[in-house]
């Protein structure tokens, strides 16, 4: 299939054409108002852009994506190679191998370059690999300190993993990169993004009563939320009532332990699940300051959109956010489980009006200072002009194999927040893994052979 040199923005001659892997078809997460901003930024240097989701139907991507100038293909058939706590490990032979509508796509597209925009799924990588493309590997979460997933091998080796099978990588914070590469960080790049919300909603100075907010999808772990409901309790155990409205989706099977732990603590007055909003200069403009509980954010854009709305910002000092806030100065920090430091920081916004404007405007002077969008803009550019100009690795899906082999022939180092269960079961899994990785060449081969069979002689 001939393509069109046009960027579909601009309507001039394009720079190259890049296909971005996302995790999901969706807009309300973090990560998928992140991906559609990297979409603009790379229209605007220059390239067509071209969004393939790992996903069953488009969730309202689609839309974001096309007001940008881009395109959305939706891209059923991707295992995730991670699994929840207590769930099965996959049986199926080799479930990773990239499904035959990823490369017919990437065939028809023919990328100069394809972006993976997480460490979720790494069919991008083996698709790029098998079809000869320059690939960036842009990871944007822990996976498993952040969300809880057991991941198919330890953080380190999944970090060799990454790096074996990418031109380039890309984290999008110190915290990130460190947990996947220690000290090894070499050919590694910290991008920051620089997200902020379409229109800067200013929340109004004064609402009655004061209350707080908290942004993020609910869950038992993770996120911490729990930690702001202690904090709310601790304010009234001593006279202060503060509402607090937690927004983001929560799961029916989880919503009676939260609902209970409100009322457990004597607060569930003051507490409001306001679940997922469409609006979120409504959301912003609807309470007085924002927490970000998360311990383990891996960067962590809620700081930012609050900033643009003249939020202020209370965060725990850890991950993401403690590499671009600073205490005192643009938001105001307390050590991560800590809820009576919490509740001291909420209770120093509540009573001095004052702090908090300066909080933001310093904050905007940082966080949305045209430096730092340039910053990003640059060292975007610069990635994909080094991963296009450097071409493919060879295509060698060995490196999978031998990846896997280097991890079950020795005694491994074990990540101390994977419980024991895990650990016991962890070199078993491994050695499931080198069988099914037999199974992967032969897939290989069948899918190299129905794409030269439709009249791809390339491969």
């Amino acid at each position: 299939m001939a393509r069109s040199n046009l960027n579909l923005r601009t309507g001039l001659e394009s720079r190259g054409t890049i296909a971005v892997l996302a995790h999901s078809a969706g807009i309300t997460d973090g990560a998928e108002r992140s991906h559609v901003e990297m979409v603009h930024e790379l229209i605007d240097l220059g390239y067509q852009v071209h969004t393939l989701a790992a996903d069953t139907e488009d969730k309202g991507m689609g839309e974001a994506i096309r007001a940008e100038g881009g395109t959305l293909r939706v891209i059923p058939g991707i295992s995730r190679w991670w699994r929840r706590q207590g769930d099965p490990a996959l049986q199926t032979p080799f479930p990773y191998s990239p499904p035959s509508i990823l490369l017919e796509e990437l065939v028809a597209i023919n990328p100069d370059l394809l972006i993976t925009q997480t460490i979720t799924i790494p069919q991008g990588a083996l698709a790029a690999r098998m079809l000869g493309i320059p690939h960036v590997w842009y990871l944007r979460e822990f996976g498993d300190l952040d969300h809880g997933f057991v991941m198919p091998l330890p953080a380190k080796q999944l970090g060799e993993l990454v790096r074996t099978l990418s031109t380039e990588v890309v984290t999008n914070s110190a915290a990130v990169r460190d947990h996947f590469f220690g000290k090894s960080i070499e050919n590694v790049t910290v991008l920051h993004p620089t997200p902020k919300l379409k229109t800067s909603a200013i929340a109004k100075v004064e609402k009655k009563p004061w209350s707080l907010g908290v942004v993020a999808r609910l869950e038992s772990r993770g996120k911490r939320q729990f930690d702001a409901l202690s904090a709310i309790a601790a304010l009234r155990a001593n006279g202060l009532d503060v509402p607090i409205q937690l927004f983001g989706y929560l799961d029916d099977s989880i919503a009676d332990i939260w609902q209970g732990h409100a009322k457990n603590l004597g607060i569930e007055d003051l507490v409001t699940f306001a679940g997922v909003t469409t609006s979120r200069e409504d959301m912003f403009a609807s309470f007085d300051a924002i927490a970000v509980t998360s311990q383990n954010e891996a960067f962590g854009r809620i700081p930012f959109e609050a900033t643009s709305a003249g939020v202020p910002v209370i965060y725990a000092d850890a991950a993401g956010p403690s590499e671009y806030l600073t205490d005192g100065v643009t938001g105001l920090a307390y050590q991560p489980l800590d809820h009576f430091g919490l509740a001291a920081a909420i209770k120093k916004l509540h009573d001095d009006a004052t702090l908090g404007r300066e909080l933001v405007a310093r904050a905007r002077q940082d966080l949305l200072s045209e430096e730092r969008a340039l910053e990003y803009r640059q060292i975007l550019a610069e990635i994909v002009e080094r991963t296009i100009n450097a071409g493919p690795k060879p295509k060698l899906i060995a490196a999978f194999r031998d990846i896997y082999t280097l991890s079950g022939g020795r005694d491994f180092l074990v990540p101390d927040y994977i419980e024991p269960p895990e650990v016991q079961g962890l070199k078993k899994h491994v050695k499931s893994l080198q069988r099914q990785i037999s199974d992967a060449n032969a897939e290989m081969t069948r899918q190299r052979r129905l794409l030269e069979k439709a009249g791809v002689n390339h491969l």
